[in-house]
């Protein structure tokens, strides 16, 4: 995932993830890595719940790829 896509609207990430052009977990990690790269500098996060939003976004990517299955 590249830096630009993390700055699109939300409306457009949402669409890329509904059409399988990006997956949940890949749209985390590209914003986990974000902050890991930012939060040095600006120190914004006291306390990160990266694995807690990791599992999250596996059980979306699990509920999409029922919902996409059920469509056939």
């Amino acid at each position: 995932m590249s830096l630009a896509s993390l700055h699109l609207p939300v409306t457009e990430l949402a669409r890329r993830v509904r059409q399988g052009e990006l997956t949940p977990l890949e749209l985390v990690d590209g914003h986990i890595k974000e902050v890991l790269r930012w939060n040095p500098v600006i120190n914004a996060l006291t306390a990160n719940r990266f694995e807690e939003a990791r599992r999250e976004a596996r059980a979306m990517e699990a509920q999409l790829g029922r919902d996409r299955r059920g469509e056939l």
